[in-house]
């Protein structure tokens, strides 16, 4: 069983074994060490490392580790949009990072609720 752990924000401090994943946040709304994302062989969860700003999930502040998927919106600080889909998470499960628009990582300056809402309606079956 593979089990993941990855560790978001914009300076994030890792243990043995965990994978960083650092941001780019201008508004600096996102901690150094925000959230942790962990994936155990079917499923993701994220947690909140006690981040200055929260982290949401589909709107909603969480407290504690939540089940999230690739269609869950994760924001960080409030404004910063995050995707399970992010390249290095797909590079450390053994899969084939995404060649189309990444907006895995990426300022909410617009309605990128919308975009991302379409962003992931074309990976949808025909």
């Amino acid at each position: 069983m593979i089990t993941k752990t990855f560790i978001i924000g914009r300076n994030p401090n890792v243990s043995q074994g965990e994978i960083p994943i650092a941001v780019n946040d201008p508004s600096k709304k996102v901690s150094s060490n925000h959230c942790r994302i962990t994936y155990d062989g079917s499923n993701f969860y994220i947690e909140d490392l006690i981040s200055t700003n929260g982290t949401f999930v589909d709107g909603e502040k969480i407290s504690g580790k939540k089940a999230v998927s690739s269609s869950s919106v994760i924001k960080l600080g409030g404004t910063y949009l995050f995707s399970l889909n992010h390249p290095t998470i797909q590079q450390n499960l053994g899969m084939e990072p995404n060649k189309k628009v990444d907006l895995a990582s990426s300022y909410v300056g617009r309605d990128y609720e919308a975009e991302y809402e379409d962003y992931n309606s074309s990976f949808a079956p025909d």
